[in-house]
C-alpha cells in the first residue's frame, strides 16, 4: 500500500473540486431567496456536476482524439483536458430538462445559477493557470509568465485574465440577483442573459491572446471554435434577454388575470 507521501497531488484537480464547492455554496444561498430548499439545490447540483464534467470532457476528446489512446485515458481529468463550452452546453440542456421535469421556472433557475457558475469558473481558471493549460501567446509585457514545459518565452497569463474578469462579473451578477429579488431592479432572466452575453463577448476577445491549440479547426474568418461558439452565444443571449423582457411585460400587463402561457 503506497504511503500518503507517495500519492500525487494535482493542483488542477484540487481547484476543480473547490470550484464546485464554491458554486454549490452560492447555489444554496441564492436558492433560499427563490424558496428552493437545500435538498433541491443539492439535487440540481449533482445533475449539474455530472453533466458539466461529461460535456466538458467529451468535447475535449472530440477536439483532441490523439491525446486519448486508451479508454482509461478518457477519465484522467485531474491534469486537465476540459472544454468550458462543452460543459456549459451540456449543463444548459440539463437545467432545462430538470426545470421542466420539476415545474421550476427556467428564468429563475438561470438567474440563481449564473453567479454560482461564474464563481466556480473563476476558481477553475486559477486551476488552469497552476496546471499550465489554456496559456496565452508569447509576450514581452512585464506580467508575462513562463510556463516551464513550454520553454523560456514569457506568455500572456490568459487564465488569470479570465479569472479576474469572472470575479468582477461574479460581483456584478450577484448584486444584480440580490437587487432583482429585493427591489425588482431586473426582470426574471436578466441575470443569466447578461452573464452569457458578457462572457461570450469576453471569450471571443481573449481568444486572440490564447497560444494553445484552438481545436484544429478554424472558420474562413480565421476564428477558433470557441470564438464561433462565443458569437453564437452572444446572439442567443440577446434573443434570450429580448424574450424574457417581453414575457415580463406580458406578465405585468396581465397581472391579476389568468395567463395560459407555460412557465419559463
Amino acid at each position: 500500500m503506497p504511503s500518503l507521501s507517495a500519492l500525487p497531488i494535482h493542483p488542477y484537480g484540487i481547484l476543480l473540486a473547490l470550484a464546485f464547492v464554491a458554486g454549490i455554496g452560492m447555489g444554496i444561498i441564492n436558492g433560499r431567496r427563490l424558496g428552493y430548499s437545500t435538498d433541491r439545490v443539492l439535487d440540481l447540483s449533482v445533475w449539474f456536476l455530472v453533466s458539466a464534467m461529461l460535456g466538458a470532457r467529451v468535447l475535449y476528446i472530440v477536439l483532441y482524439p490523439a491525446q486519448f489512446p486508451t479508454v482509461g485515458s478518457w477519465f484522467a481529468i485531474t491534469r486537465g483536458g476540459l472544454v468550458f463550452f462543452g460543459g456549459f452546453l451540456a449543463t444548459a440542456l440539463t437545467v432545462i430538462g430538470y426545470g421542466r421535469w420539476h415545474g421550476l421556472r427556467l428564468r429563475d433557475m438561470g438567474d440563481m445559477i449564473a453567479p454560482c457558475l461564474i464563481l466556480g469558473h473563476a476558481v477553475g481558471r486559477i486551476g488552469c493557470f497552476l496546471n499550465g493549460c489554456c496559456y496565452g501567446r508569447p509576450t514581452d509585457l512585464p506580467w508575462g509568465v513562463v510556463f516551464p514545459r513550454l520553454g523560456d518565452q514569457p506568455r500572456h497569463p490568459t487564465q488569470l485574465y479570465e479569472a479576474g474578469f469572472l470575479l468582477i462579473l461574479f460581483v456584478i451578477a450577484q448584486r444584480l440577483f440580490w437587487r432583482r429579488m429585493e427591489k425588482g431592479w431586473a426582470f426574471p432572466g436578466a441575470v443569466w442573459g447578461s452573464y452569457t452575453l458578457a462572457y461570450s463577448l469576453f471569450r471571443f476577445a481573449v481568444e486572440y491572446l490564447r497560444g494553445d491549440d484552438r481545436g484544429g479547426f478554424f472558420t474562413p474568418a480565421a476564428l477558433s471554435i470557441s470564438q464561433g461558439i462565443g458569437l453564437a452565444g452572444a446572439l442567443a443571449s440577446l434573443a434570450w434577454l429580448y424574450l424574457c423582457y417581453q414575457k415580463n411585460r406580458y406578465e405585468r400587463g396581465t397581472k391579476g388575470g389568468t395567463s395560459d402561457e407555460p412557465a419559463g
